[in-house]
């Protein structure tokens, strides 16, 4: 519950892995803002698994119930950053 700040580590096409302080249960339905367009995006993420890093878990997880334009908001995000040679956002 409540509000908690993500740091992304890599974004695809089908999902986003991050770091976050707190502990996300795998299968977790969680949702979070991606800042790929003028407004940040809300997308509804399912954490597929957790990986220990550091002081903050690495976490995998894969976007849920994508409407179509937010898909192709994705997709133009992900091949903009590969064309700039970044991963994260």
């Amino acid at each position: 519950e409540g509000r908690l700040p993500i740091l992304s580590n890599d974004l695809s096409c089908g999902g986003i892995s991050f770091f976050c302080a707190r502990t996300l249960a795998e299968g977790e339905i969680v949702q979070i803002a991606v800042p790929i367009t003028a407004q940040p995006l809300l997308l509804n993420i399912k954490v597929l698994r957790q990986r220990p890093q550091g002081n903050d878990p690495l976490f995998a997880a894969a976007f849920e119930e994508l409407v179509h334009e937010e898909e192709k908001m994705i997709r133009e995000a992900v091949f903009s950053l590969q064309l700039s040679g970044t991963t994260g956002i």
